[in-house]
């Protein structure tokens, strides 16, 4: 008997320790994880997604409201706008991962022939793209109309019905867009492939200031569906003073580091949104998924908190990195890099540190590798306007009016005379991208 009650006894004062720790580790998470948050507000962070949602603008005034881009919500409807894209997208399967001209021509000449088509590789381009002409005139008309956030996915932390359909839709337009800008440089109609590209740029730039990493990611596969065709505009040299001028006005409005702002700030607005969710019973609880480890099942509610305290914490540094202008954008990426491995390595900064890591340093450099390859678009762009007012290259960029210089380190980009023609680059360490043009 007596042994029995030590054990009872044993066992009272093993499960008061542990709960002892539990409401200390949870009291302790809970005190950590406010105070990140009342300083965050005392910065001027808005926390609150719901309140990061950009203001709409009247429908008839906004670039979204296009008959066309509000049918892509019709999920599924024979006819409407997203079965009409999906259609003829279908119809051009690989074509869009050509980055020249001749396998441009090669692909659409493969697809012909598998779909028993007997036509020139052009000839097959431009009738099948002839469902999309009065789309592309309705959006081009629209072009100058401002926009807002027109699809209103995750508001309140709520997935809106839909969401995944319109956005890929949204995403076979701008692909569709790209391989329209690549016929029309095929076929000579220089102005019209110019014309496109705007849309492509236009498509992308709805994205820009939706809050989150999922907008962000269509936003950049935008930048890179448009660089193609840019890219061979510029190199066919097919576009004049006022052209160039143009094309340049659109491309110098992308803000890497605003539009990446924006996401950091969506991001962490929209984790926090599942906060309760994620730090519901003793841990993370089943909501998270079961492929967490055991210890994260019934860790404290209070390392859960303080783990998306830290996470917060780190989404303000990378902000604050973006909003000094004292780094480069490379060395930047590479102090985010730091800061989320630090992250991975700590047992208490809950269920979201690995996952952003991956997030945060693979965008970083994807955002990276766009700028740089955007960066060296506009210096070709002012070498094209220079060569038309002078009639030859400068000597320098340093002649250029605007110094292009290399978001990796702020450095002038790396330019030389080849001939006739020039090179310009964006070197090494990172992924180089080179534009060169020998005449």
């Amino acid at each position: 008997m007596k042994q029995l009650k030590r054990i009872f006894f044993v066992v009272a004062a093993l499960a008061t320790l542990v709960a002892l720790i539990y409401a200390i580790e949870n009291w302790r998470g809970t005190r950590d994880y406010q105070s990140v948050m009342d300083r965050l507000r005392t910065e001027g962070e808005v926390l609150e997604f719901s309140q990061l949602i950009p203001v709409r603008v009247p429908e008839k005034e906004n670039f979204g409201s296009s008959r066309f881009l509000q049918e892509l919500k019709q999920e599924g409807a024979p006819g409407s706008s997203q079965a009409l894209v999906k259609g003829i997208y279908d119809s051009f399967r690989d074509v869009e991962e050509a980055e020249t001209p001749e396998e441009f021509l090669s692909i659409a000449q493969r697809l012909a022939n598998e779909k028993g088509i007997k036509a020139a590789p052009l000839e097959f381009l431009v009738t099948t793209l002839e469902p999309w002409q009065p789309i592309r005139q309705e959006l081009a008309g629209r072009l100058s109309l401002p926009y807002s956030q027109w699809n209103r996915t995750f508001e309140s932390g709520q997935q809106a019905d839909g969401y995944s359909v319109f956005n890929l839709g949204v995403f076979f337009l701008m692909k569709l867009t790209a391989i329209q800008s690549h016929v029309h440089l095929l076929e000579g109609n220089h102005a019209g492939a110019l014309e496109d590209i705007l849309i492509g740029l236009r498509l992308g730039e709805m994205y820009q200031q939706e809050p989150g990493w999922i907008f962000h990611v269509i936003f950049l596969a935008d930048l890179a569906l448009m660089g193609d065709p840019i890219e061979n505009g510029l190199r066919s040299q097919v576009w004049d003073q006022g052209q160039l001028d143009q094309l340049d006005q659109n491309l110098r409005k992308i803000d890497f580091a605003n539009i990446l702002q924006t996401a950091m700030r969506g991001e962490r607005a929209f984790m926090l949104s599942f906060k309760d969710a994620a730090t519901r019973s003793l841990g993370l609880g089943p909501e998270m998924g079961d492929d967490q480890p055991l210890w994260r099942h019934l860790a404290p509610r209070g390392w859960a908190l303080r783990g998306f305290g830290t996470l917060s914490e780190t989404y303000q540094q990378c902000i604050v990195d973006l909003e000094t202008g004292n780094k480069a954008f490379g060395h930047q990426i590479d102090t985010w890099n730091r800061l989320w491995s630090g992250l991975e390595d700590a047992p208490a900064t809950a269920w979201t540190a690995a996952d952003h890591s991956i997030k945060l340093s693979g965008i970083g450099r994807a955002d990276l590798d766009t700028a740089r390859k955007l960066a060296v678009h506009r210096a070709v762009i002012q070498l094209a306007k220079f060569q038309l007012e002078q009639g030859n290259y400068p000597a320098s960029l340093e002649e250029l009016p605007t110094r292009p210089l290399d978001p990796l380190d702020s450095q002038l980009l790396v330019y030389e005379r080849v001939g006739d023609g020039f090179r310009v680059e964006a070197p090494d360490p990172y992924d180089a991208y080179r534009f060169e043009l020998a005449k």
